[in-house]
């Protein structure tokens, strides 16, 4: 019985401790596994951190960087004495501060001495609080003011940027990134401690259960194989960044250097950048690195639908084919067409459009497959690719916009030189040639000639002033066009009148033709249209020393278009010159200017002219052999449009009033409302040759007062006066009762100017100069014949 006990007992005792002891081994698994998953936390999160903390202070130090570089810009501005240098430095200093704004810091699973939420915010405030710096010094640049903008700029930027720069370099942790490989060696010690104590362990507790022991070994070294792979992809962003961060290299150095790591890393012998368009089905290779004797090279383009960038270039997500054999893709045309065994790769997009894709590839397959780490690898390298690129690009379109400022600037600054030139020399004319007029012992043709050398000097520099007039109401959108019928033979028959004998003058015959048939009328601008014929003409005519010169007038029915041609057997020019002709400030080249004269701005008009009057202009020129121009203008909406088919059907009306007036001729009383006193007494002068009386005031209130005690047969009135403006007396005089004419004589030559006039109430709109012609019809018009008796029987 006792023995029977004794034994029933053992058992008991022996299965309790088996039992206990089993459950002891549980409890101290269940405790490693729980330590172990901790310390894998603990040990992955000093990873990321480490990650993190690293490119926080990166940025930190590329910011510190450029607040540097913007320092140096402020101290170089005041110092600089050309202004087109202080532009240069201005603009980089922009554009560092442009860059500024990209810069991200991350805050996620980091621990940092610094918040670095407050830091970013700080960036951001001081890139705004640059930016309202910057912009009243864009303002007073545009404006003409460069030194005081510069000066004023530099003042206000300076304290902030040093003050900014000197919080930034405090931030920036230059041990961390000295000392990053050791703490992360640190990290990977822990861990191989680990993985002994571990594998001691699953040894000693093997012996009471070997399946829990397996299972809790797979688990432990899973949980390892994560850990490597995190420590893995650190080493390679790290690589990655290292690329980037090197000041040494070029743009295309650092994308060549990229693909070499991303070859080394994913186990691939070409890794390529390549730039994709599906509407022509090409795929051309950029940048490519090879690691083997492989073709391909920067410029090859393939077709795109025979090429695994296809599919990348269409997908938002990375490509990765390990094996194409055994893949989807096996039945791809690229699988036959180009051989290649694994691919893997990201599409890039430029500026938010889809620009390419970059990716590598292998004619066999990989050793290990792709993994999602080696995509997300590939993916942030596109990424990167893409920002470089769009800064690349950026750079290059400032380079760009700078070198294009500068010729424009290099342009204007000789245009301005050329016009101090063409304004100087008409004026050495009209000043010298006045003054010799208060000679009296001259002879009779003397007087004559120094008159005429006058007259012809004004004329020239008043055309002088028209071209700079002209091209600023075309470039503020201010140059109107009218749409009235037009006679295109009387105009041809003016050109035929003026340059005709100009040219033969010169010894160089001159000739209209006509191409029939055409036009009798169409709806133009005579004004605008005789301004284009005339500018060609004048140019023929200056360029040509011998030979001929010939205008010819067709009709393209099919386009309801008017042609027109001037040719000439001058100088001519090579392409480069014809490539600067249409540019405003500038001529064939310098030479032609200083043997030649002119603007340089007759052939720019006359292409801004050609455009609004519907057609356009081009030249075809040979060098020493002669030019041709021609320009087409639309014909407008001429119904019935009738047809000549010889000379003899063109009706060639004479609108010429006289170049002078006719002495004694009018008779009335004219009231002058002009407040300068020489062209009071101008205009006097004409007035009284004429044969009329006048009073003259200076102002228009007191033309306001003359006219309603007064009775005059005209008033002729300016605008700008002090006092009371013209516009503003004539709208007075019209409301307070007054029905006789005003004529307004003024400096305001455009449209809407005559519109306003008429509107105020106005019966007449004369422009300065004085066009003699125009103001004796206007003279005519209100005043009666000289041999009438009484007061004018002209009717307001």
């Amino acid at each position: 019985m006792w023995a029977r006990s004794v034994i029933k007992l053992t058992k008991y005792s022996s299965k309790t401790l088996v039992t206990a002891g089993f459950t002891t081994m549980l409890l101290l698994l269940t405790l490693f596994v729980a330590l172990w998953i901790n310390n894998l936390s603990d040990n992955k999160q000093i990873v990321l951190q480490l990650n993190n903390e690293q490119n926080n202070s990166r940025s930190l130090l590329t910011l510190y960087y450029m607040l540097n570089e913007q320092q140096r810009l402020l101290e170089q501005i005041p110092i600089n004495e050309d202004l087109a240098e202080k532009q240069r430095l201005f603009i980089e200093y922009k554009r560092l501060l442009g860059l500024m704004d990209t810069i991200e810091l991350t805050s996620d699973n980091v621990h940092i001495y610094y918040d670095v939420r407050e830091t970013q915010l700080a960036v951001k405030n001081f890139v705004n609080e640059q930016t309202e710096i910057t912009g009243p010094a864009n303002l007073m640049i545009g404006n003409g003011y460069f030194e005081t903008a510069y000066d004023e700029f530099v003042v206000a930027a300076s304290p902030g940027v040093a003050l900014f720069k000197n919080k930034i370099s405090s931030l920036v942790d230059y041990d961390l990134l000295a000392e990053t490989n050791k703490e992360i060696s640190s990290v990977v010690s822990r861990s191989e401690q680990n993985y002994r104590s571990s594998y001691f362990l699953m040894a000693f507790m093997g012996s009471f259960g070997l399946a829990l022991g397996i299972f809790t070994i797979f688990v432990v070294r899973s949980t390892g194989r994560a850990e490597d792979a995190v420590l893995e992809q650190g080493k390679r962003i790290r690589s990655l960044h290292e690329i980037i961060a090197r000041p040494d290299l070029t743009f295309d150095e650092q994308i060549d250097e990229t693909l070499r790591l991303g070859c080394k890393l994913l186990g691939t012998e070409i890794g390529k950048l390549g730039r994709q368009d599906p509407e022509n089905n090409a795929s051309e290779f950029l940048n490519t690195i090879v690691m083997s004797d492989l073709p391909a090279k920067r410029g090859i383009v393939l077709p795109l639908d025979k090429t695994f960038c296809q599919v990348t270039f269409n997908s938002p997500e990375t490509i990765a084919i390990s094996h194409v054999a055994e893949s989807e893709y096996k039945d791809h045309p690229a699988a036959s067409f180009l051989g290649m065994q694994s691919y893997i790769g990201c599409s890039i997009n430029v500026h938010g459009k889809k620009f390419g894709t970059v990716n590598f590839s292998n004619r066999t397959p990989v050793k290990r497959p792709f993994t999602e780490a080696d995509q997300d690898l590939v993916n942030l390298m596109g990424s990167w690719i893409s920002v470089m690129m769009e800064r690349q690009l950026d750079a290059e379109e400032l380079k760009k916009s700078k070198e294009s400022a500068d010729a424009a600037n290099q342009a204007k600054s000789e245009f301005l030189a050329n016009m101090s030139h063409e304004i100087r020399t008409p004026l050495t004319a009209i000043l010298g040639y006045s003054d010799m007029l208060r000679d009296f012992d001259q002879s009779q043709e003397d007087v004559e000639h120094e008159v005429d050398s006058i007259i012809r000097s004004g004329s020239h520099l008043q055309r002088i002033i028209n071209d700079i007039l002209d091209l600023s109401k075309i470039e503020a959108g201010q140059l109107v066009i009218e749409q009235i019928d037009v006679q295109p033979a009387p105009i041809l028959h003016d050109v035929e009148s003026i340059f005709g004998a100009r040219a033969r003058d010169k010894g160089v015959d001159f000739k209209i033709e006509y191409d029939y048939p055409v036009p009798r009328l169409i709806q133009s601008d005579p004004t605008r249209l005789k301004q284009i014929i005339f500018n060609l003409c004048g140019n023929a005519i200056k360029f040509t020393e011998k030979g001929k010169i010939t205008v010819k007038m067709g009709y393209l029915e099919d386009q309801q278009m008017l042609k027109f041609q001037v040719i000439d057997t001058g100088i001519g020019m090579n392409e480069e010159e014809m490539s600067r002709l249409f540019t405003p400030f500038s001529q064939a080249d310098t030479s032609t200017t200083r043997k030649y004269g002119g603007t340089g701005l007759g052939l720019c008009i006359s292409r801004e002219l050609s455009q609004k009057l519907g057609g356009e202009i081009s030249v075809n020129s040979e060098k020493g052999k002669g030019t041709t121009f021609e320009f087409t203008v639309s014909v407008g909406d001429c119904e019935d449009l009738q047809l000549a088919y010889g000379t003899d059907e063109f009706v060639v009306k004479n609108d010429d009033e006289g170049t002078s007036i006719v002495k004694n001729s009018l008779a009335g009383h004219v009231l002058v409302v002009e407040d300068s006193p020489d062209n009071q007494d101008l205009i006097t002068k004409y007035l009284i040759k004429a044969g009329a009386t006048c009073e003259v005031v200076d102002n228009g209130l007191m033309a306001l007062q003359k006219a309603m005690t007064s009775e005059y047969d005209l008033i002729i009135m300016d605008v700008q006066m002090p006092i009371m403006d013209g516009l503003t007396a004539t709208k007075k005089m019209r409301a307070e009762g007054y029905q006789g004419p005003i004529a307004i004589l003024t400096a305001n030559a455009l449209k809407e100017d005559k519109d306003k006039c008429l509107k105020a109430g106005a019966n007449n709109y004369l422009t300065k100069p004085i066009v003699v012609p125009k103001f004796y019809a206007v003279l005519k018009e209100h005043l009666a014949p000289a041999d009438s008796s009484g007061k004018s029987s002209a009717v307001a």
